[in-house]
């Protein structure tokens, strides 16, 4: 059993798994997507990308010879026998890495999402499962948001989705209505777990080891109006009413900078952590304080690398971050660090991208 507590998240597609998992993270939880290991193993030369490639040939080849998720995706669920031959083949590479992430995370707290947990190896080395439950409008309207899908995409996925009757829960989320109320019920979860001495023993490692405070749901709605304007504003919301809300649907984090009301948003995705932004202007020492802060959790979330976008009239900085090991997103050979790939945020955009690789991150686990 691996040195961490583990939480399952599992739940029927637009249930709002992700949601809960990132609700966790708010608290210093390392959280997993299974599907984002799924998109490491599936780049190229990785072992998914070899077992895909062959079992569905090169028809699910781009030009460039990555895999399209997208045709192999058309492929898969239109056919449940293809579907269960490729999951057959990556499921088991999906717990192999995990079980070793587990084994090589400082994190005492872990939880992953995957929709078919109990079908899979993960549920082996989970310690509490949790299921969300939510109405179909309400998965409807989340995938229509999120993902594009049209009304009859989501019916066909929705049919063919089932979970072994036998399966056992600990602990089911309704997570049809508010947000808030989703966090409400983690709250009480996170409660009733608190009375094992398992979990309360990795809570106060958590607590101990964690090296940077992120701002829980109840703190982001009691933050003072005048530091909520600028946080608006770099998230693109011009109506300004409900941060909690934006800040969840966001993805991001906010952790405190200095004494004032500052605050570094970022975000975690694909084990990359990506400044989006500082609420309001500090001294540069304040700002490289805080960046430590941030790449020693990334360190502790076995994150692959910190990306900081820089302006222009940044050079100076820019200099000191290049002499801590940053370096230039079109500099680095992207063979070489493929997951950097995986961020939309870094292509297309008119800032300067510094990018620090951390040797502990999860890319190396990937066979």
């Amino acid at each position: 059993m691996s040195k961490s507590f583990v939480i399952g998240i599992s739940g029927s597609i637009g249930s709002g798994k992700s949601l809960i998992r990132h609700l966790l993270a708010l608290r210093g939880v390392l959280t997993v997507d299974a599907d984002e290991l799924t998109h490491f193993l599936l780049a190229e030369d990785k072992s998914g990308y070899r077992a895909a490639l062959q079992l569905f040939g090169d028809q699910i080849l781009t030009k460039d010879g990555r895999i399209d998720r997208g045709r192999l995706g058309k492929i898969v669920f239109n056919d449940p026998q293809q579907l269960r031959i490729l999951e057959d083949a990556i499921h088991p590479l999906v717990g192999e890495v995990f079980r070793t992430m587990l084994d090589n995370t400082a994190c005492p707290l872990v939880a992953v999402e995957a929709i078919k947990l109990y079908e899979s190896d993960l549920i082996r080395v989970v310690n509490s499962r949790w299921f969300v439950n939510s109405r179909v409008n309400s998965q409807i309207a989340r995938l229509k948001t999120t993902r594009g899908m049209t009304h009859r995409q989501i019916a066909d996925r929705l049919e063919k989705q089932a979970f072994p009757k036998d399966m056992k829960i600990d602990y089911y989320i309704e997570n049809s209505r508010h947000i808030t109320d989703a966090w409400e019920q983690v709250e009480r979860v996170w409660c009733a777990l608190m009375t094992g001495s398992v979990f309360r023993s990795a809570q106060k490692a958590l607590q101990k080891k964690n090296p940077m405070f992120i701002l829980d749901l109840p703190q982001i709605k009691d933050l003072h109006p005048d530091a909520q304007v600028p946080i608006f504003q770099i998230l693109h919301d011009e109506k300004g009413k409900n941060l909690e809300q934006l800040v969840l649907k966001s993805r991001v984090f906010l952790s405190p900078l200095g004494q004032g009301k500052t605050y570094f948003l970022w975000g975690f995705d694909h084990f990359n952590t990506v400044i989006k932004g500082i609420s309001n202007p500090c001294e540069e020492d304040v700002f490289l304080s805080g960046l430590e802060k941030l790449e020693e959790l990334t360190r502790f979330w076995n994150g692959n690398c910190l990306v900081v976008p820089l302006k222009k009239e940044h050079a100076d900085l820019k200099n000191e971050l290049i002499l801590r090991g940053y370096r230039e997103f079109h500099s680095f050979d992207q063979r070489s660090c493929p997951y950097l790939l995986f961020d939309p945020l870094i292509e297309g955009t008119i800032e300067t991208h510094l990018v620090k690789p951390l040797p502990g991150g999860i890319w190396r686990l990937i066979p």
